[in-house]
């Protein structure tokens, strides 16, 4: 984002809804047991949307998309019903913002950290991150270089703890820990496209153009028809890291800059990147967000 050293991440926030600490209160323990049954960790985004909807906004909500054992899902469900006091339906359909290319590629950054850490014979143990453009390498075989870079920087002994660029798509920082002295790879900001403009702009472009956004929305409106829906949601567990991960909302004050254009579809949006805060944007008050650590 070039313009974020520019703003002061601490003000201009959007509207702060109820905590957690408040809205968990009102929970009744029966049903959140029933909720994580109903939505199992093996797809811990549903479980996390969920149980987050259950808590802020009290509908129930139950797996639409459930086809394991006995279940009675079908293709094409929706993701989740969700039920008021009253009996009006609601939906929502659940997503994440990580690119299947970065996905992917996943495997490849594991294994560059396995070949590091097994040839390293280095004093200090290093944090070592990928930073954007790292995809246009064949990492098995920059290994190697990047091993010798530390173990240059160890001789000429550079003793600050600062980051050090030692390749122009690797950095690292010594860190200390118990044991045996290892190197550990993050590619946090690995494949993160930076954005011209608002935040806001760019999540507009995001969800105007994302092939798996646009099917979500399909679903959504489909759906919708069919179950006599009166609001749709759409929840995003917003990635870190590839193409979108310069989205990652981490400050409040990115949804007071620029202008949001929504979905036509959806009534509801939300965007949870484990940051600590939940993000709301509904059709009829604009963006809010909850304090999601207790």
């Amino acid at each position: 984002m070039p313009e974020d050293s520019r703003r002061n991440l601490s003000e201009g926030w959007c509207t702060e809804g109820e905590p957690w600490s408040l809205a968990q209160q009102r929970v009744d323990p029966a049903e959140w047991e029933r909720i994580k049954r109903d939505f199992p960790i093996s797809k811990a985004a549903e479980q996390t949307a969920a149980l987050s909807l259950y808590m802020f906004t009290g509908l129930i909500p139950t797996n639409q998309d459930n086809q394991s054992g006995g279940a009675d899902g079908r293709n094409g469900a929706v993701d989740a019903l969700l039920t008021a006091a009253t009996g009006e339906r609601q939906i929502m359909e659940v997503v994440s913002s990580l690119d299947p290319q970065y996905r992917n590629s996943s495997a490849a950054v594991n294994k560059f950290e396995r070949i590091i850490a097994a040839s390293y014979q280095g004093a200090t143990s290093w944090a070592l991150s990928l930073e954007r453009g790292w995809e246009s390498q064949r990492l098995t075989e920059l290994a190697p270089q990047i091993t010798d870079a530390l173990s240059g920087v160890e001789e000429e002994g550079e003793a600050n703890s600062n980051e050090i660029k030692i390749h122009p798509f690797v950095t690292a920082q010594r860190i200390q820990i118990a044991g045996q002295p290892t190197v550990f790879v993050s590619s946090r900001n690995a494949g993160a496209s930076s954005f011209g403009g608002s935040y806001l702009e760019a999540l507009t472009d995001y969800l105007a153009n994302d092939l798996t956004i646009e099917r979500k929305l399909n679903k959504l409106e489909r759906e919708g028809e069919r179950l006599g829906a009166t609001r749709r949601h759409l929840f995003i567990g917003m990635a870190s890291t590839g193409k979108h991960g310069g989205l990652l909302p981490s400050s409040p004050s990115f949804f007071t800059w620029g202008e949001f254009t929504p979905p036509r579809v959806i009534d509801d949006l939300w965007l949870e990147g484990g940051t600590g805060e939940l993000y709301h944007w509904a059709l009829e008050t604009g963006w809010i967000f909850h304090r999601t650590h207790v």
